[in-house]
């Protein structure tokens, strides 16, 4: 197994005074994504065929965490993986 890649951490706002909140997003991936094709058909009563698919990464499971300073608060979005609102010490 692989590490998982952190691709990007980023706060809004950047800037916030002693006291301040901010929304602190981070997007990951599982190094060792699997994707997967599954194709749909539609045929008409000619016969006729189309076809369209979709790739779906499968990943492990993931699960991000945060730490800050000692005073700070983190707290998890729910259903918001990898979203954390925090107040600044």
């Amino acid at each position: 197994m692989a590490t998982p890649v952190i691709d990007s951490i980023t706060a809004n706002p950047a800037t916030v005074v002693p006291g301040g909140a901010v929304v602190i997003t981070m997007v990951g991936h599982d190094a060792d994504s699997a994707p997967q094709t599954f194709v749909g058909t539609l045929t008409d009563a000619a016969g006729h065929q189309a076809t369209a698919s979709v790739v779906i990464p499968v990943n492990d499971p993931l699960t991000f965490g945060l730490t800050g300073p000692v005073g700070a608060v983190i707290v998890p979005r729910a259903g918001s993986p990898g979203v954390f609102d925090c107040r600044v010490a």
